[in-house]
């Protein structure tokens, strides 16, 4: 490896934040797409024949039968990712990444000041924070765009 890039080699010089935004987001967008088709594979096979007995073309049945549906059924899962996708944020830290990671400022911060116990359980004591504020966005956002008749016993 050369200094000023990662993929120098081949041709591609990136900064570490950047590197950083893209291993993240596509790691998150695999989850998601996973996400995604388990939850249109979900929708019973007679919402699809409806559809069709309605002449819905496949664009009109995916459109307005059956998306609204997935992503009723998907919305818990895709907030698990968003919490999860906060928490891995801290992984930015290996590669270089400084100003918006909360882990990598309390490195610095008790590496300053020899006080690792409490740099790190403020930097965990944030990230309950917003975790814990992300869960309780979603519980709400679940319930308001729950499918009636279709709640999971003791979940919701």
């Amino acid at each position: 490896m050369e200094s000023g890039g990662y993929l120098k080699g081949y041709g591609i010089n990136i900064d570490p934040f950047t590197a950083g935004v893209i291993a993240l987001g596509l790691n998150s967008a695999a989850y998601q797409a996973e996400i995604f088709r388990s939850a249109v594979q979900a929708i019973p096979v007679e919402q699809y024949l409806t559809a069709e007995a309605y002449a819905f073309t496949k664009t009109q049945t995916f459109r307005y039968i059956i998306l609204p549906q997935a992503l009723r059924i998907a919305l818990p899962a895709l907030m698990n990712e968003l919490v999860l996708l906060i928490k891995d944020s801290s992984l930015v830290a290996v590669i270089g990444v400084t100003p918006p990671d909360i882990f990598r400022r309390a490195d610095y911060y008790s590496a300053s000041k020899f006080a690792y116990f409490e740099a790190y359980m403020a930097a965990a004591t944030v990230y309950f924070l917003i975790c814990y504020a992300m869960v309780k966005i979603s519980h709400y956002i679940e319930r308001k765009y729950a499918i009636p008749g279709y709640l999971r016993r003791g979940i919701i």
